[in-house]
């Protein structure tokens, strides 16, 4: 299918809650109070025994709802959901989201269920997330379709998350893609912890129909979005992912991944919680390096590539200074950048003068000493890193202050 068919996941304009709760503090219910808050078009809960959910009126089937559903969300048990599915593909509702688990996860019993949930997205070409995730988050904002600005119709946050609940969603430009629910809420909160905006959030669980290089490719081509972050246990298909991340290569936009499952015991792991299969690592490795895919291997690293590649600005080439308040620290990372293959070109001579007028016992070579002088003359460091930037050739500069920036008075403008 084409990518334009995952839009009434990521952008609908009328949502159901099968199964919705009454409840806010449920999982069942905080999809309907997240939607209250965020989201401006139609929002129809689906409940037999309630006249109303949270002040919505309730319908007391999928048959009842009105025409135009674009997403529906899936809240009740396994043995439940594919009698819901069909009923929703009948009504002619566009997507859904599953957040029942008990399917290929668990076995034999539940890939036959499992199995059936793929055989009615392939009949019927309703889009399914899931089973066995937490949803999907639309932050960049929806736009009605009439003409009018973007974000009309707020945010879909069809989630049950608690970290919505403690940090508000706040829209920017990194995309985050998870098959792993959990994970992705914990990247949620620390995305909101360092200040970072998303464009979309997105699990895929068990990946029956929408797997995780369907939404991969999906923000390759997202306006919106310009870095895109994600978490994977395995691939369902190489062909897919090769083809998402190469629209990501072609529509220049940075891709993070966290691929877990390197060791026997982390794959045997990884088929017990999303069952995707997970493949020998080499095979990953082999493919991120083709493509250009950063594999981080630690949450920091994650999050810091991601951040420095939101700026959308990167180096021309491997030519890189240091300028650093401490000696030991400059050739610490002077021999790292040297093992990662990097260029630690010296200063030019005409440069590395003028670096020696302002401070005669400074290092001036690469990496450039500025030293503790610029407690007492804080200028000195701007001067020096103005220099490097003007004449000394690199197409970037790393900077190490220790704990200056702790200081009230050094983090005064000069």
């Amino acid at each position: 299918m084409s990518l334009s068919s995952l839009d009434p996941l990521f952008k609908p304009r009328a949502i159901a809650v099968i199964g919705a709760s009454t409840d806010p503090k449920k999982i069942a219910g905080r999809p309907v109070h997240y939607l209250k808050q965020y989201f401006k078009g139609p929002i129809y809960p689906v409940n037999p025994n309630a006249e109303e959910v949270q002040g919505l009126k309730a319908y007391a089937a999928v048959a009842d709802l009105p025409e135009g559903v674009d997403q529906a969300l899936v809240c009740l048990p396994a043995k439940l959901v594919i009698p819901t599915l069909e009923a929703c593909a009948a009504r002619g509702v566009r997507s859904a989201g599953i957040f029942s688990s008990g399917f290929a996860e668990i076995g034999d019993s539940g890939r036959d269920l499992q199995n059936r949930i793929r055989e009615i997205a392939r009949t019927s070409g309703m889009r399914i997330l899931g089973p066995n995730c937490m949803g999907v988050m639309n932050i960049a904002g929806i736009d009605d379709g009439a003409g009018g600005a973007g974000g009309s119709l707020g945010q879909s946050i069809t989630t049950f998350t608690l970290a919505v609940e403690e940090n508000p969603p706040k829209a920017g430009n990194i995309g985050i893609v998870s098959q792993s629910g959990a994970f992705a809420a914990h990247a949620y909160t620390l995305a909101a912890r360092r200040g970072l905006g998303l464009s979309y959030w997105a699990t895929t669980g068990n990946d029956v129909d929408v797997e995780f290089a369907d939404c991969l490719a999906y923000l390759a081509e997202d306006p919106a979005t310009d870095v895109i972050m994600g978490y994977m246990e395995g691939c369902q298909d190489g062909d897919k992912l090769f083809d998402a991340f190469e629209r990501a290569r072609k529509n220049e936009k940075p891709m993070v991944i966290v691929k877990v499952g390197a060791s026997e015991v982390g794959q045997k792991a990884a088929a017990s919680h999303t069952a995707v299969l997970s493949g020998g690592d080499a095979i990953f490795e082999a493919v991120f390096e083709r493509y250009g895919v950063h594999r981080a291997r630690t949450l920091d690293e994650f999050f810091d590539v991601a951040y420095a590649c939101s700026f959308g600005k990167f180096p021309k080439s491997p030519k890189i200074g240091f300028a650093s308040i401490s000696g030991g620290v400059g050739i610490l990372m002077a021999d790292k950048a040297v093992e990662l293959g990097l260029d630690v070109a010296p200063m030019p001579e005409h440069a590395a003068k003028k670096l020696k007028e302002l401070l005669p016992f400074a290092g001036v070579n690469n990496p450039v000493d500025v030293t503790a002088q610029i407690i007492s003359q804080p200028e000195l460091l701007q001067k020096n890193i103005e220099i490097m930037l003007s004449e000394g050739g690199y197409d970037s500069i790393v900077v190490f202050l220790t704990t200056v920036f702790y200081s009230d008075v050094l983090r005064r403008p000069m």
